[in-house]
């Protein structure tokens, strides 16, 4: 395998998990633009917990890895939970979602001066790892669970009636089936796929960095509505995100090309994501969905 191929594969892993999540709750007829905080909220959990397993005499790895699930369960508890509390409080979903996205950010802002004293970088000589393991073994990982999801969509009960719930929810109601419950777990899918994403990129980095999402969250959203809300055509947009991101941190090292601003280069990506979804054929579907109104968890 070409070695740009591997490259583009393991930047794609914490994307394509956003992405997959996002699309679970956009079939459901709610969507995920809690995702950016959820990242970031999770990243930080992840630290947090790896940093205290890890002083309290666990080994490096099984630290990661208990504190990587502990911070997907925390993040899919608490968007359960503002589920339940939309649910009862029959709250507009699309306002709610902004303001869980606000509040994990903001969970971030006290949080961290509160602990580590600082608002910064967070660094410890206990959360640092190698590039086969952050790399190479977390996408290997998040591509498996990748697959599993999209085989869980397409080809079992449960991923129709994610399906049916956003779109025909009376169908699930003549066969006794709540739309709400399936509306919950699509939101819970959508956390638990932003989080894995949040820890992967940190334990890439062996850091907390604020706003370590940089966006991801948002452009999880623009790959599913360019593939069509569909599972392969929201994967091949991930890969040509990614593809458009490593072309944009390598287009310095072609001799014959002009120097480009930095600016320019960090836009680079996020010009190929708009300029697609504009130019899409199916371009319609988008503004479609943002007239949408969600459905009610009744």
């Amino acid at each position: 395998m070409p070695a740009f191929v591997s490259d583009i594969l393991i930047a794609a892993a914490p994307l394509l998990l956003a992405s997959l999540g996002a699309l679970a709750s956009e079939r459901a007829g709610i969507l995920a633009v809690f995702s950016e905080g959820i990242i970031n909220l999770s990243a930080f959990c992840c630290f947090s917990a790896a940093v205290c397993l890890a002083q309290a005499g666990l080994p490096q790895i099984p630290a990661a890895l208990f504190a990587g699930a502990a911070a997907v369960c925390v993040c899919t508890a608490l968007m359960y939970g503002i589920a339940r509390f939309s649910q009862y409080t029959r709250a507009n979903y699309f306002l709610t979602a902004l303001a869980a996205n606000a509040l994990s950010n903001g969970l971030i802002t006290v949080l961290s001066p509160l602990v580590y004293h600082t608002k910064g970088v967070l660094t410890s000589a206990a959360f640092q790892y190698t590039a086969l393991f952050s790399r190479v073994q977390l996408s290997c990982i998040g591509w498996l669970l990748a697959l599993v999801c999209m085989a869980v969509y397409e080809y079992t009960k449960s991923g129709q009636y994610i399906k049916i719930c956003g779109s025909d929810a009376d169908v699930l109601a003549v066969r006794g089936i709540s739309a709400a419950k399936w509306q919950n777990i699509s939101w819970c899918i959508a956390a638990a796929g932003s989080a894995c994403a949040g820890c992967i990129l940190a334990f890439r980095l062996s850091a907390f960095v604020p706003n370590i999402s940089s966006g991801m969250g948002w452009t999880a959203l623009a790959a599913v509505f360019l593939g069509r809300r569909t599972t392969a055509g929201t994967a091949a947009a991930v890969l040509l995100f990614t593809a458009a991101q490593y072309g944009a941190n390598n287009m310095q090292n072609i001799s014959w090309l002009p120097s480009i601003p930095s600016a320019v280069l960090l836009a680079f990506p996020y010009l190929t994501a708009l300029l697609f979804l504009v130019l899409s054929p199916q371009r319609g579907l988008y503004f479609r969905a943002r007239r949408r109104q969600p459905r009610r968890m009744s």
